[in-house]
Formats: C-alpha cells, sequence, structure tokens
C-alpha cells in the first residue's frame, strides 16, 4: 500500500527503487591578496527520486472512464509536497519518507500496445480477484528531499 499525505494510493504497487544523486561539488579559482589557490565547497546529496512501478487498480473502477478520471486526479496531485509511505501485503511499514514531492504518474505499455499505454479490463480478477475492473501499469514517481546531512 502506498500513502501520500494521508491519501491512500489506489494501487498495487510491484516494487520500488531510490535513484540518488550525485553530492554537489563546487570548485573555484580564489584570489585573496597575497594568496592564490583553488577551493571547492562540497555537500551531501540534496535529494533522490523514488519510482514505484505500480499497477492502478481500485474495485470502483467497474468502467475505463472511472480510471481516466482518476488519473486525471493523480496528475493534478503533481508539485504536491508530503509524507510518502509504502507499507507491505502483510502491513509491515517499509519505508516513510517525510519530505517527498509527488512528480506524477507515467503510464507503461503493456505487451501488444505497441508503446502507447491503454487501460485494460482486468476480465479474469488477476490484478485484483475481482472480475471486469479497469487496470493501468505505470510508475509513480516522487523527489524525497534529505532531512540531515
Amino acid at each position: 500500500m502506498i500513502r501520500f499525505n494521508q491519501q491512500t494510493i489506489k494501487c498495487g504497487h510491484l516494487h520500488s527503487s531510490l535513484h540518488p544523486t550525485d553530492g554537489e561539488l563546487q570548485r573555484t579559482e580564489t584570489y585573496f591578496w597575497g594568496l592564490q589557490g583553488t577551493s571547492e565547497i562540497r555537500s551531501y546529496p540534496g535529494s533522490y527520486d523514488v519510482e514505484t512501478v505500480a499497477w492502478i487498480h481500485d474495485a470502483t473502477f467497474i468502467d475505463r472512464t472511472k480510471l481516466v478520471q482518476y488519473i486525471r486526479d493523480l496528475r493534478n496531485l503533481r508539485g504536491s509536497h508530503g509524507i510518502l509511505e509504502e507499507t507491505m501485503s502483510d502491513g509491515i511499514k517499509w519505508e516513510t519518507f517525510n519530505f517527498a514531492t509527488f512528480l506524477g504518474f507515467e503510464a507503461t505499455a503493456l505487451p501488444g500496445q505497441e508503446n502507447t499505454p491503454q487501460p485494460v479490463p482486468d476480465e479474469a480478477g488477476c490484478v485484483m480477484g475481482i472480475p471486469n475492473v479497469w487496470v493501468i501499469q505505470g510508475r509513480l514517481r516522487w523527489r524525497i528531499l534529505r532531512s540531515d546531512p
């Protein structure tokens, strides 16, 4: 389960990955009276990305329109800040990120969709165990700001 700003994202997440950025390094030539040399300013990485591969689904997505509207609602969350929590299916809290910015949802094409991602009906109920709901696979993305050096 994924929660962002105390709101559950209607999805089943397959896996998440962290993408750290390199630390900042600024090098400059300095000229002080009577001195000459090079100085460096180093910092810890300021942020990193979290990407979650997920199926967007819910028992209420009984037609394509309801799923498409939910994806639009997710897009409206872009740029919002808050707490991101990931919990495993057995209820164990996996990770909490206190300073997260939602970057968006990017749908990914399934085999046979010719690189054009589309929602599909889960007629057999493979994703949720409930037949005839609509699902789409994609990536949920966040930028995490470090809270400690």
